[in-house]
């Protein structure tokens, strides 16, 4: 599909392959989703702690796009 045009500054949201592609251009910055945030993580831990079930996985393809990101 057609994407674009970008305007600098402003976040977009974009698939994931075409934002790692730019990010290795330098063309952009990568903002990761809400919950790889430390602060959202601990909070699930802690959770997963006082629970005796799991909770639900944030994403349904979490382990994929963190090594992505973190990579």
């Amino acid at each position: 599909g057609d994407l674009g045009p970008f305007n600098p500054g402003l976040p977009v949201e974009v698939p994931v392959w075409l934002a790692l592609n730019l990010k290795q251009r330098q063309k952009c910055r990568i903002v990761p989703p809400e919950w790889m945030d430390t602060d959202k993580l601990e909070e699930i831990r802690e959770q997963e702690r006082k629970l005796d079930t799991f909770t639900p996985i944030p994403s349904p393809y979490y382990m994929e796009l963190t090594k992505l990101l973190l990579n």
